[in-house]
């Protein structure tokens, strides 16, 4: 699967291989309802995961912490903590580095689907006509508007996903979720997605990308971000909305992020409290580093081309219900075509 690395949120740069863009910036998320018990029984166990994709996450994970120790130690103390600042510098930034390698994450489970090109940071132009269409209408799922008049700004998503089988595109933005958002933030995160939304289909298309439908929303990694539920893909939805175990690589990045912490803060630790802390979880991760070959994209059948149906931007649609929807239109023009 191609994975296309488009810079920073505030610097693009040109496309470049994944591995070659990683930053160099607890546990399982609550799943409320019956949903939970599903989401664990259909998530693929870590072992599933593929050694390239391990490697990546581990490494990763050493970045982050590596570059919040850096930061730490170059932080003046602060007078209340004293020789404690640095344990609080660190775990801040790590939090806060670990929150931006969400999309990496994601990124990287996606990688075991080669029917999904995924973009990150991609550049998506915010039009005055697009933002006059959200801020008058809800329903504007049959709206398709130019992408290179009125522009406002741009806005850079943290994933573009097209599905090649469907030509379906799925703008996401990720978030750590660990506490709640005040509305007026997340309507106004909400409200950005859809005006870029609104002029994607022409975006891509003009940078030689085939996109019949198009689609947005919100991952919410640990489900407390207080986002529109029918804009959100919370962690016991993300597999099910892709067909991947995203949420298996989730939870190794997570777990590796801890072990990193044990293995960089254990002598400082001692150092303070002159005792024995976190000795029997510090684990050795990984150096070597994976490269995966990026798969050829496959061509579309005619009747994939056709369908260029409009969806609304009120609720998301994953690769995988719009692979069933265009399954299902496929049938019923076969049978219609049999009863002519």
């Amino acid at each position: 699967m191609p994975i296309h690395r488009r810079g920073t949120r505030r610097v693009p740069t040109p496309s470049s291989s994944y591995a070659d863009q990683l930053p160099t910036q607890h546990d399982r998320s609550p799943c409320f309802s019956t949903r939970k018990r599903v989401a664990d029984q259909a998530m693929p166990e870590r072992d599933a995961l593929s050694e390239e994709t391990k490697v990546l996450i581990n490494d990763l994970a050493r970045s982050v912490v590596t570059n919040a120790m850096a930061t730490a130690n170059q932080s003046e103390p602060d007078p209340m903590l004293g020789e404690f600042s640095i344990l609080a510098s660190v775990l801040r930034s790590v939090v806060t580095r670990a929150g931006q390698a969400i999309p990496d994450c994601v990124a990287a489970a996606l990688s075991g689907d080669d029917q999904l090109t995924v973009l990150r940071e991609h550049a998506l132009p915010l039009t005055r006509a697009a933002a006059e269409v959200v801020d008058a209408n809800r329903q504007m799922g049959s709206i398709e508007l130019a992408h290179d008049a009125q522009v406002m700004g741009s806005y850079h998503a943290d994933l573009a996903i097209l599905d090649t089988a469907t030509s379906h595109l799925t703008i996401l933005e990720c978030r750590r979720g660990s506490v709640p958002f005040s509305s007026p933030k997340t309507n106004a995160a909400l409200r950005t997605l859809r005006i870029a939304s609104l002029t994607a289909r022409r975006a891509f298309e003009s940078n030689g990308y085939r996109v019949n439908s198009v689609s947005c929303g919100v991952f919410d990694r640990y489900g407390r971000a207080g986002y529109d539920a029918a804009m959100t893909l919370g962690p016991c939805e993300i597999d099910a909305a892709f067909d991947v175990p995203v949420r298996a690589v989730l939870d190794l990045f997570d777990q590796a992020i801890r072990a990193e912490l044990c293995k960089h803060l254990l002598p400082v630790l001692r150092a303070l409290l002159h005792v024995e802390l976190c000795a029997d979880r510090t684990a050795t991760i990984s150096s070597a580093a994976g490269n995966a070959t990026a798969p050829s994209r496959k061509e579309h059948s005619p009747a994939e081309a056709q369908d260029r149906s409009h969806l609304s931007l009120n609720k998301i649609v994953g690769p995988a219900e719009r692979r069933r929807q265009t399954a299902t239109l496929t049938r019923r023009r076969n049978l219609d075509g049999n009863l002519h």
